[in-house]
């Protein structure tokens, strides 16, 4: 970025013939910068890629020319023997007659970039956030234009009169170098030298904001939904007009011919009725004379069996149709996998944050009790089996600790992999919500599932596509028969002199010889048809004996979870009293570890079935086609 802007410092330095008005024109450039910042934070976008830095040069460019042409306008008008204030007259009065061409300027790039910049008339993700940096950060640079590049030319010929210009020149270096952003930013985090990374909690919808904004899946998954506008255009038949020219001499021994050869060709498709219709000329000159003749045809040309008034065409377009919808479905689907799988991802995330939490927790509290009973070790009133005891415990609970680390370590890994983080923050998970209710009514969730989900759409899609190729292929099995008129105009010379004029009417018929590719193909697709409504019919028990499954489960966890939290509630009392009883010696060390270790297990326990849980639910809301909406993917 550094050697972009020294181009174009040089750039402007050959231009203007200045080492100065270089810098007076670039000034303008972070201040548009710091609108295009506000503008995410505004929009609550995270992530500054790769198209919102395209923005930027757009903008820069911009945001140059605005200031050139404010610069070059204040040259023309600006008079070196002019008192102070007759200077800053005449520079006031210099740029306020550039305010409607800067104005202009910006404001027609602004209002042709908001529509795509929001989605009006159709939403481009790749493209949204370069408009949003283009827009908004030129607003901001041009108003900055208008007041910094005439306060900062007035600056520059001051220098040469006035002292206290160059301490007002000083100062401001002094101050930008105090609020420049890095230093705010090390402010913000405390120390920016030390080398410790700002822990920042990132939540299930900020995650998912930014793993979609970063990672290559699901961008693959966006390409394979832009493809879709291509099929109909690959598989139907074409349409266009063809036109075919050919002209060249034929030489023969001992004779002269004067002109050359030609023919023109005009065909047209009409694949909805399957009618053709052609234009050809000729024009050749016979070998035994040297006149040429010529000739210009016109034909018709209608299926009348196979593909009869298009039919054939007309199915296939159905197909492809069909083709395309299964398509859409099946990309929805793929967008759901793909959040299911980052949700997931997030609450393994969550529960191996949240165990290595209570581990550590624990481990800590354990060590305390070991300081605790050496202490009374030392007073003789606790063994040394008791230090021994607790030794072993804490061991344990290191041990536990170091397997529960190395856990959260991976699924760490796994998070920033899909984030692209780079080390600027180190995240921790914050409390997930799916913010979706579970329907309790299983039948009603079925029945719901069997009309409305797309898992059985798409069935009913693929059953629909193979009735299609059926037909299609039935159709295929009849003899190719065209009914053909034509006109035919004859004559000597290009101007068709001694012209005949001849009118042409039939049937063609093409039969093949076996017709057993046809029919295998015929038969093939009947095949296939039937192993579809199978197919489909066991698919859907699968899915609807999954949901039951699912179901059964989801209502077992909520009723775990119940129970995980009465246990916590209950083992937290005993282990009070306990530590009660234990500082007493009213019960012994062993009973005190297991009162430790209940109440440890059961706080596991709680984590890993809240998790579970949650996972059961996502899994549901996805196969019932409830996980992303509309709005989501939009």
């Amino acid at each position: 970025a550094m050697f972009s802007l020294f181009l174009i410092y040089v750039v402007l330095a050959v231009v203007l013939d200045s080492l100065s008005k270089p810098i007076i024109v670039m000034l303008a450039i972070p201040f548009g910068v710091v609108g295009v910042i506000l503008t995410f934070w505004f929009h609550s976008k995270l992530l500054f890629g790769f198209f919102a830095a395209v923005g930027i040069l757009g903008l820069i460019g911009v945001v140059i020319n605005d200031s050139i042409i404010m610069l070059m306008k204040l040259d023309e008008d600006f008079k070196d023997n002019a008192s102070g204030k007759e200077r800053r007259r005449l520079i006031a009065n210099s740029a306020k007659t550039r305010l409607r061409a800067v104005l202009l300027t910006t404001l027609t790039t602004v209002v042709g970039v908001l529509p795509t910049a929001y989605g009006v008339f159709g939403f481009d993700a790749m493209l949204s956030d370069m408009m949003l940096a283009l827009a908004w950060g030129l607003v901001f640079g041009t108003f900055t234009t208008l007041v910094l590049v005439p306060c900062a030319y007035s600056i520059g010929k001051d220098l040469r009169f006035s002292p206290k210009a160059i301490v007002s020149v000083v100062m401001i270096g002094f101050l930008s170098s105090i609020l420049s952003p890095q230093r705010v930013m090390a402010l913000e985090s405390g120390d920016s030298t030390n080398g410790v990374t700002a822990i920042k909690a990132l939540s299930l919808d900020e995650y998912i904001e930014l793993t979609t904004a970063n990672d290559t899946g699901f961008e693959s998954i966006l390409i394979d939904e832009y493809l879709l506008q291509y099929k109909r255009d690959l598989e139907y038949p074409i349409d266009d007009l063809l036109l075919s020219i050919r002209s060249g001499y034929d030489f023969t021994l001992g004779q002269n011919k004067g002109d050359p050869d030609l023919s023109i060709g005009l065909n047209k498709l009409f694949p909805d009725t399957a009618t053709r219709l052609g234009a050809d000329y000729q024009n050749s000159t016979s070998s035994s004379s040297s006149r040429s003749n010529s000739s210009l045809r016109l034909t018709v040309a209608q299926n009348i069996a196979e593909n009869a008034f298009g039919r054939s065409n007309k199915l296939l377009d159905q197909i492809i149709g069909v083709e395309i919808q299964v398509a859409k479905h099946q990309i929805v689907e793929a967008y759901e996998d793909y959040f299911a799988t980052a949700i997931l991802r997030y609450y393994d995330w969550y529960e191996a944050y949240q165990t290595l939490l209570i581990a550590q927790f624990s481990y800590d509290e354990n060590v305390k009790l070991l300081d605790d009973v050496e202490r009374r070790q030392k007073k003789s009133i606790a063994l040394s089996i008791d230090k021994n005891k607790i030794s072993l415990q804490v061991l344990a609970k290191k041990e536990r600790l170091i397997e529960f680390e190395e856990s959260y370590q991976v699924s760490e890994n796994l998070i920033r992999e899909s984030i692209r983080n780079q080390g600027e923050f180190r995240y921790v998970p914050d409390v997930p919500s799916l913010n979706k209710s579970f329907e309790a009514d299983q039948g009603k969730s079925l029945e719901m599932i069997r009309s409305q989900s797309r898992t059985f759409s798409i069935l009913r899609l693929l059953e629909k596509q193979s009735i299609l190729e059926v037909d299609k292929d039935a159709d295929d099995l009849l003899p190719s028969i065209n009914l053909f008129v034509a006109l035919e105009m004859r004559g000597e010379g290009r101007t068709f002199d001694d012209s005949e004029n001849l009118v042409t009417a039939g049937l063609s018929f093409d039969f093949p010889a076996s017709g057993q590719l046809e029919n295998a193909k015929h038969e093939t697709t009947k095949l296939l048809l039937k192993k579809q409504k199978l197919s489909n019919e066991s698919t859907q028990q699968r899915v609807e004996s999954n949901l039951k499954n699912i179901y059964t489960r989801l209502n077992r966890e909520r009723k775990l979870r119940a129970i995980a939290k009465e246990k916590i509630a209950l083992s937290r009392a005993i282990l009070r009293d306990e530590t009660d009883n234990y500082s007493y010696g009213k019960v012994s060390l062993n009973d005190y570890i297991d009162a430790v270790n209940g109440y440890d297990r059961n706080r596991f326990s709680q984590i890993l079935h809240d998790s579970l849980y949650h996972k059961l639910l996502v899994e549901w809301f996805r196969l019932t086609d409830r996980l992303i909406t509309k709005s989501v993917l939009k």
